[in-house]
């Protein structure tokens, strides 16, 4: 049996996490610090601490420290990396970023390839924070990096808490999934997102002009007012109804319905975005709840493609219940009532592609498996402003074979396990230099491997309509520009193939 000489390591000291994959602290415990500005290492009360502590006349600067890690024990594996922190100050606003905990090595190429946390600010007493990210398989020798950026407040990193752990084992089943005829016979779809509100029939005309056969409807909430469950339910139920006027709508224009709950219940923690029924019975039960009387309601409506159980799911690591468990048993309630509508779950990440190298087939009929696809981030979501595509960004020439890798967990996925495919958003900002090269390369890609896709999203927000051009300052109305010829393009397809 072969095993690798890190994770042999890790067996020899007995040290795994949840899922029996490698765990502990990379030897950050040894290592020197390269401390920065503001920075300082003290002992408190048996505890090693990282302080660092920003005056508000420098908060535009850029306070990191850094310590060399190894995490080759975590080549190929997704890594949940946590430690426990105290803020003072470090508060959200317009134009500050936060506290940095982050992971960075280097590609074989040379490209600094870095992994981070949510948005993490203060204050708060002591208290753990932690993200997921897949470490690649040539990883070794990397850097933990801890400070502030562009704020200003103190933070204290306790360094004895932090930890490395594989939570999920990857995808090593060749089980098959299993459609019936209903499925198996369903022409391929193409469409968009719904708008975040209502829509209209004029909306549906619209799209019927375009060559849409699909829409996914998103029931969306902010995070905040989805914890009163009270409100919550008066919420859905006015969505719910509204939804089913859509399903008399639609048929007359050949369009095809996905209900999309984009607002799981209890909302999510504002510094990870992990799903907070995750880690509660009360959310976890109505949930499940919530896609019993779906169900029942919809039964036998022939407007329905599919049930879209939850929106891009997030599980950092350990949880009182896993995202594809508790996906599975609204599944499994479904089921119970509907032995045939599809089932739409979500690779963890929300929605990664890489995700998928973990991602489980659920052993019930007419399960699809759904990616979104906005890699790279820095590029679709303007994160790293003017970067362009095709072209370098953070170090790697992106371009439509960079896509076809990054999608190749989930094309893996597919040809395993005989998976029907399913990319529920994919787009690039209206002001992305080449957006319209980007969403024509995907529609592509998502056309070789015989993939459903929407867009995302008809009618939104300006970052993505492409009904608008312009800049990020001002967009203005348009009728005719390269984003929406791309969009039509691959439309268009359901005009002239099955």
């Amino acid at each position: 049996m072969k095993i690798k000489l890190g994770i042999l390591a890790a067996l020899l000291a007995g040290s795994f996490g949840a899922a029996g994959g490698p765990a502990g602290d990379c030897g950050l415990a040894q290592a020197e610090w390269k401390l920065g500005t503001h920075s300082h290492l003290e002992e408190r009360d048996g505890k090693r601490l990282l302080v660092v502590e920003v005056p508000e006349k420098d908060r535009n600067g850029s306070y990191l420290s850094r310590a060399e890690i190894d995490l080759s024990p975590f080549r190929g594996l997704p890594t949940t990396f946590s430690m426990r922190v105290r803020i003072d100050g470090i508060e959200k606003e317009a134009g500050r970023k936060g506290i940095k905990f982050m992971v960075t090595y280097q590609a074989p190429s040379g490209a600094g390839i870095w992994h981070g946390g949510w948005g993490i600010y203060g204050p708060a007493d002591w208290r753990s924070v932690s993200f997921l990210s897949p470490i690649d398989d040539y990883t070794g020798k990397a850097e933990l990096v801890l400070g502030v950026e562009k704020n200003f407040g103190k933070v204290e990193f306790d360094l004895d808490s932090f930890r490395a752990e594989n939570h999920f084992d990857l995808d090593q089943s060749s089980a098959q999934a299993f459609y019936t005829d209903r499925v198996l016979k369903e022409k391929r779809l193409r469409g968009v997102m719904s708008p975040g509100g209502n829509m209209t029939e004029d909306d549906f005309r619209t799209l019927r002009e375009w060559g849409a056969n699909l829409v996914r409807f998103q029931m969306q909430r902010l995070y905040q007012d989805c914890t009163d469950l009270d409100a919550y339910g008066r919420w859905l139920k006015g969505r719910l109804d509204h939804f089913e006027k859509l399903t008399e709508i639609a048929p007359h224009y050949g369009i095809r319905l996905i209900l999309d709950l984009h607002s799981a219940p209890g909302g999510r923690r504002s510094d990870s975005a992990e799903l907070l029924m995750l880690h509660s019975e009360e959310y976890a039960q109505y949930f499940v709840r919530i896609w019993e009387e779906i169900a029942r309601r919809f039964k036998g409506n022939p407007a329905v493609f599919a049930y879209d159980l939850v929106n891009e799911p997030y599980q950092t690591g350990a949880a009182r219940f896993d995202y594809l468990e508790l996906q599975k048993r609204a599944a499994e309630a479904i089921r119970r009532i509907d032995p045939e509508v599809p089932i739409i779950v979500e690779a963890n990440q929300l929605a990664a592609p890489v995700a998928f190298r973990y991602f489980r087939l659920l052993e019930l009929p007419n399960i699809v498996y759904q990616a979104h696809m906005y890699v790279p981030e820095s590029f679709t979501h303007q994160n790293t402003p003017g970067s362009r595509y095709p072209g370098v960004i953070s170090g790697i020439e992106w371009n439509k074979e960079q896509l076809r890798h990054t999608l190749e967990p989930v094309r893996r996925f597919q040809q395993r396990h005989g998976a029907r495919i399913y990319i529920g958003e994919f787009s690039a900002k209206t002001w992305a230099p080449g957006a319209e090269r980007y969403i024509a390369d995907c529609i592509s890609l998502f056309e070789e491997y015989g993939w459903d896709w929407s867009y995302h999203a008809f009618r939104e927000a300006r970052s993505w309509n492409v009904e608008l051009e312009g800049t990020q300052e001002k967009t203005v109305p348009s009728a005719d520009n390269p984003r929406k010829k791309a969009l039509l393009e691959g439309l268009g397809r359901n005009l002239v193939t099955p």
